[in-house]
């Protein structure tokens, strides 16, 4: 288990899966993104 933990947390590419659609949701969606949902409501 000690070996999984650390390789995920070494390795992001192993969980992949999860972090590249984390990185590109997030910008747009960030407050620094100027097509953030909310920039466009407001």
């Amino acid at each position: 288990m000690d070996e999984f933990l650390s390789s995920a947390a070494l390795n992001p590419g192993s969980v992949g899966p999860t972090f590249p659609p984390m990185q590109p949701f997030q910008f747009p969606t960030g407050p620094t993104g100027s097509t953030s949902a909310t920039g466009a409501n407001r």
